[in-house]
């Protein structure tokens, strides 16, 4: 079992769920893991899901939709957290949340279901995101001979890597990587020989 430790408050919020399908839960998971996992940027838009909400027949107010929302990101955040190690932490994390929402959320199997799986899908979203965006896995592939040009794009808390690369049709492809300061430190080596390249 992980350790999630997520307080019975966030739990209790939760009870909003219980007059919504499965379904729209797994549309609201999946909603906020997009955020918690820094898959995309900015806020959620509590417009755009009340309105999908009412689309689907659900009336909640504004405050209630805010107070589900809170109390996923809360689950969701441990979650996460719980299932950054390995594929199999992963698992466990997801085992433990279904007993958590089987035992002390009382929800149905069918609702417990399609949180669990739809959590399953953001956690492979997840780890093909930070593949795709892993600083060592795209400076392992990179084909020096294949760049065009580099630039660097530094703001407060993070730089934004900008890679025009060419391609084996003549096409040129600009590939952008956000990474964080320290990141930037760590590969600054590789950094170095790639301006000296185009140097």
């Amino acid at each position: 079992m992980a350790d999630l430790s997520i307080p019975q408050s966030s739990l209790a919020d939760l009870s909003y769920l219980r007059q919504m399908s499965p379904i729209i839960a797994q549309f609201l998971v999946s909603e906020v893991a997009r955020f918690q996992s820094k898959r995309a940027q900015g806020n959620l838009d509590i417009l755009k899901i009340s309105r999908e909400l009412e689309n689907e027949g659900v009336e909640l107010s504004n405050e209630k939709i805010l107070t589900v929302l809170r109390a996923l990101k809360a689950i969701i955040f441990k979650v996460l957290k719980a299932g950054s190690q390995s594929v199999e932490s992963q698992t466990v994390a997801l085992q433990t949340l279904q007993v958590i929402l089987t035992e002390r959320c009382s929800f149905k199997e069918k609702m417990v279901n399609a949180i669990i799986s739809q959590l399953q899908v953001e956690f492979q979203a997840l780890n093909q995101f930070q593949a795709e965006n892993s600083l060592k896995t795209f400076f392992d592939q990179i084909k020096l001979k294949k760049l065009v040009s580099f630039d660097c794009l530094l703001s407060h808390d993070f730089a934004t890597l900008v890679f025009k690369i060419s391609e084996a049709d003549g096409q040129t492809r600009v590939r952008t990587l956000e990474v964080t300061l320290e990141e930037l430190k760590q590969f600054k080596e590789e950094i170095v020989r790639i301006e000296e390249t185009l140097s």
